[in-house]
């Protein structure tokens, strides 16, 4: 909040930029229980620009104010001139995302340019620096979540899709924190009979996943050993179990010997999804040496970086492992090839390759966010 209030005090920087900053500060003041305080800055503000528009849009979405209305802002600064800024477009994909508006959404970001700094900084003839909101990846993230959700229950009405409809629901829900819809759905996918056991393994997880989280338990060792006794040393199945206990901070001590002690006696290639999750959770535990380890193992080698050969959430937790560890030309070679693909990444990349050219006291370009 103080960097935002210095900001917003600074006469020496743009008025529009002042704005944003003062308009961010009052959403930090929401988030603190100061609504007055927001409001009274919110209301300070002029709206003519429309990144101001935007950016209150964008402000009053994410504190779920609708009075005054996120949409009206939303709309008002997409028609203000002929054609709005890559910036206003980037910060409204979220407030049509929230509104339920996913196929405005989604046009939106195909008219957008997802690769354009939120500012520029020209410090001399030699050196720029590049600004990028972080937030926009996650605004993305939660547009495709929904967009796959309406499609995915749309999909689940009809008869012949219903199964593979509601396993994929399954994912959805957890991803989306409803623990209870995603038990509901998981449970329907189980009780279709003739599932590839694969299928059915990674839903009995899911489903033990979303009981442990709606009945708050911070030790699960019950709940696994339902799932895989002792006698059972599936890698995929562990994979499974180890990722679940990762991504929802669910306890897994007797789980992850018996998926190291699989993970070394099979063969790499094999067991490629069993050492990216135990790579992933040694890099959430800290052991940053030991999580590249693992996730190296996980890479194929023959197209390391490649998205058709990788799953890029692979890539992505490579490249912040490599990141920890000071490896920074290993990680800026996996944005660089991601990039390619997904031109958001280009943000983390150009991030990274400012925190490589301060690190090396570089005199040239910086991006950061």
């Amino acid at each position: 909040m103080k960097a935002l209030e210095r900001v917003a005090s600074d006469g020496g920087i743009e008025p529009v930029v002042r704005a944003q900053a003062r308009a961010y500060a009052g959403l930090a003041h929401f988030m603190q229980k100061d609504g007055a305080t927001a409001r009274a800055i919110w209301k300070s503000l002029d709206v003519r620009d429309a990144q101001v528009k935007a950016t209150l849009a964008a402000v009053y979405s994410r504190a779920g104010i609708t009075d005054p209305a996120p949409l009206a802002l939303a709309d008002a600064a997409l028609k203000d001139g002929d054609r709005p800024a890559a910036l206003v477009r980037q910060k409204l994909i979220g407030v049509y995302a929230r509104a339920g508006l996913t196929a405005k959404a989604l046009a939106l970001v195909e008219q957008t340019d997802l690769k354009a700094p939120m500012a520029t900084e020209v410090l001399g003839p030699a050196k720029t620096i590049n600004f990028y909101d972080p937030a926009l990846l996650g605004e993305l993230a939660a547009l495709y979540r929904h967009a796959s959700r309406v499609a995915l229950e749309r999909a689940a009405a009809d008869a012949r899709l219903k199964g593979t409809a509601e396993y994929y629901l399954g994912a959805a829900f957890l991803e989306s924190g409803d623990a209870e819809r995603a038990l509901q759905a998981t449970r329907a996918f189980l009780a279709v009979p003739g599932a590839p056991p694969a299928y059915r393994n990674r839903a009995r997880v899911r489903e033990a996943t979303a009981r442990s989280l709606l009945a708050r338990r911070a030790d699960d060792g019950s709940v696994w050993a339902e799932v895989a006794p002792d006698t059972v040393a599936d890698p995929e199945l562990l994979a499974d179990i180890v990722a679940a206990c990762v991504r929802y901070r669910l306890q897994c001590a007797a789980i992850e010997p018996r998926a190291v002690r699989a993970a070394e006696a099979g063969e790499r290639r094999k067991m490629a999804a069993l050492n990216f999750a135990l790579g992933t959770y040694h890099l959430r535990k800290g052991d940053v040496p030991r999580a590249v380890a693992y996730l190296e193992s996980a890479r194929d080698k023959t197209n390391k970086n490649r998205i058709e050969a990788n799953d890029p959430l692979l890539l992505v937790t490579l490249a912040e492992a490599y990141y920890q560890s000071t490896q920074f030309s290993e990680s800026l070679e996996i944005y660089f090839e991601m990039s390619r693909q997904f031109p958001v990444v280009r943000g983390l990349q150009e991030t990274l390759q400012g925190v490589y050219a301060m690190t090396h006291k570089s005199a040239g370009d910086v991006k950061i966010f």
